[in-house]
């Protein structure tokens, strides 16, 4: 009974199909939303996998339940979750020598690599606990341990980073019900 303005809530796009011989068809238009910081959530585009917040949740429970692949945890230190900087991995790696979440560190080496220490530290806590616990609980704890709610949500694409993350979760949980004991 009262007119108000045109608010993103209001608008609706749908499409017939999503791929096309060029690639994912929601794309541009995703990309045009987010240039412009119109708040949105895509439900069903094909390029979700492709996403940061997506590769980063992804990647992270290899590098729990595989902490000697250097390269997962490597990259799941450096991205979006724990957002450790390049500076500060090449430091911690001249001075200890090998990025292993196992690792037990000194005193010397905690004061000198807070932020990579406290990292891995969190990867180990979780890797213990991963072999009691639902792949999705360690996916959920994972994301609290890094704030990484907060942290999605004051993204540009906030509302679709932080829904894309959750999905990830909701996947976790459909891979248990059809019995997955992997995070691979």
């Amino acid at each position: 009974s009262e007119l108000v303005g045109v608010s993103p809530r209001h608008v609706c796009l749908l499409f017939r199909r999503f791929q096309a011989y060029e690639g994912d068809l929601t794309q541009r238009y995703v990309r045009a939303l987010e240039a412009r910081r119109i708040p949105h959530v895509l439900v069903g585009g094909r390029s979700f996998h492709g996403r940061e917040e997506v590769m980063a949740v992804r990647t992270a429970p290899e590098a729990i339940e595989w902490p000697d692949d250097e390269l997962t945890v490597y990259a799941t230190l450096r991205g979006p979750l724990f957002g450790v900087t390049d500076e500060e991995l090449l430091c911690f790696r001249n001075d200890v020598h090998r990025l292993h979440p196992l690792r037990r560190f000194d005193a010397a080496e905690r004061k000198a690599h807070s932020s990579v220490v406290d990292a891995l530290e969190v990867l180990r806590a979780l890797h213990f606990a991963g072999n009691g616990r639902p792949i999705a609980d360690t996916v959920e704890q994972l994301l609290s341990e890094t704030r990484a709610h907060a942290a999605l949500a004051m993204w540009p694409t906030g509302e679709q980073a932080l829904a894309n993350a959750l999905s990830i979760v909701d996947l976790a949980h459909a891979l248990e019900q059809r019995g997955v004991t992997s995070f691979r």
